[in-house]
Formats: C-alpha cells, structure tokens, sequence
C-alpha cells in the first residue's frame, strides 16, 4: 500500500517505548517496544481515520 502521509519514530524517554505519530494526524499516538511495531501500529490508526473521515464525507454528501 502507498501511504501519503508523513510518519516519524521516535524513542520514548518517559515511557520507555518508541512512540508512532503521523503529521497529518497528530492527536494519533502509537506506542510500541520496536520501531517497526511502532510505525505499523501508527500506519494502521492513520489508515482507521483516514477511512473514517471519508466515510463521513460520503454521509454529509
């Protein structure tokens, strides 16, 4: 799947985790003990909103 979205991994001093967060969503969080689960934890929810928002377009249409 090509993603559109700009995302970052970072390490989590405070929770001792690497925390997900996606630019064009950034209330979304994920937390994970690898990078990788972190960045497909954060690609899932981006995806879960992104579809949200759409289906809600096509409900306000």
């Amino acid at each position: 799947m090509a993603y559109r979205k700009s995302f970052k991994v970072s390490w989590s001093e405070e929770n001792k985790e690497y925390v997900g967060l996606c630019q064009e969503y950034p209330q979304l969080l994920c937390y994970d003990e690898s990078p990788v689960g972190a960045l497909k934890g954060i690609r899932d929810l981006a995806d879960k909103e992104s579809n949200l928002q759409d289906s809600q377009k096509k409900i306000i249409s």
